[in-house]
């Protein structure tokens, strides 16, 4: 599903001019299509693709070629704008004409602001993405088959069954989630922070590889500071997001109650996160933790992670737009 249009390029036109029209529109060319749709200000969600498409036989003699324009269905408002000022452009400057899913010369409507960016979107854009990170790691694990009935034993024996060793292993990817998460929103608000100057100076040093990519344009520098952090600490990452903002506090809204367990949510993750870290370094396997206890802490982390969504949310004054 998404929104497609057909430009028709007239006889005349050559397809480097085309190509470079798509250029001067923030395009690029990846493999066999073109993308727009990595920008720094957190304006596109899912993006703008185009890519050339073979004239049939009885439409060569009127046509060089036919470029399709596609948004998926996930596209937001500066996704769909972007689109239809692609499809005006190449009508203006080639006098083509198109076919979209309404019409000929038809453009797509959209709802919201296409002039929204920012922070707000960029973290936004951290957890909305994440659904699919969650659905696969459920999905996968209820899946697996369970432990035999001689398996069960294992553990007895200080050995792992293959239930318990894959929920352990499972583990270090959902911790990848915590992390990624956490580090894609402090890009986003420190990209758009006032205090900026004044985090650089206290003196992170780049990673070399790092400089290099900064420097051919392929990594930001907010990503490149980001790197020089830990992410794989529920303390250390409060630290962070404390060095953006002086008031953000985002374990205040960790540390609230949990459907009356005895472990909150910021209890939970430093467990996750510690659990993590000695499988990692010393291959320490949990023997009593159940394929049925990693559901549970998947369902803990996307708790955590939507509180604190929410919480900067509330904090910034922004829209929640998960609700």
């Amino acid at each position: 599903m998404g929104r497609d249009a057909l430009v028709y390029i007239p006889k005349g036109n050559q397809k480097k001019a085309i190509t470079e029209q798509l250029r001067l529109l923030n395009f690029k060319k990846i493999k066999d299509f073109y993308y727009c749709g990595d920008d720094s200000e957190f304006k596109h969600y899912s993006g703008v693709r185009s890519w050339f498409i073979e004239v049939d036989n009885d439409e060569k003699e009127e046509y060089n070629f036919i470029l399709a324009v596609r948004t998926q269905a996930a596209a937001n408002a500066h996704d769909i704008s972007h689109q239809n000022f692609t499809l005006k452009q190449l009508k203006n400057y080639f006098n083509t004409h198109f076919h979209s899913d309404y019409g000929k010369n038809r453009y797509f409507p959209y709802d919201g602001n296409p002039k929204s960016f920012g922070a707000e979107n960029g973290c936004f854009y951290a957890i909305d993405k994440l659904e699919n990170n969650f659905s696969t790691l459920k999905y996968s694990l209820s899946n697996y088959p369970d432990d035999s009935e001689q398996e069960l034993l294992l553990p007895t024996l200080g050995i792992p069954s293959p239930s318990i060793f894959t929920a352990n292993i499972y583990l270090t990817y959902l911790c990848s989630i915590i992390e990624q998460y956490f580090k894609l929103t402090f890009i986003a608000i420190f990209r758009f922070s006032k205090n900026k100057e004044q985090i650089f100076k206290k003196g992170n040093r780049f990673f070399p590889f790092d400089l290099a990519s900064i420097s051919n344009g392929t990594l930001s520098i907010e990503e490149a500071f980001a790197n020089t952090l830990s992410f794989q600490n529920i303390e250390k990452i409060n630290s962070n997001f404390r060095m953006l903002d002086s008031k953000l506090d985002i374990s205040s809204s960790l540390k609230k109650p949990y459907m009356r367990r005895k472990e909150n949510l910021y209890e939970a993750l430093n467990r996750i996160l510690e659990q993590r870290h000695g499988l990692i370094h010393q291959i320490d396997i949990n023997l009593t933790y159940s394929k049925s206890d990693f559901l549970k802490d998947i369902d803990c982390v996307n708790t955590s992670l939507l509180r604190v969504y929410d919480y900067l949310c509330q904090t910034y004054s922004w829209e929640n737009q998960l609700t």
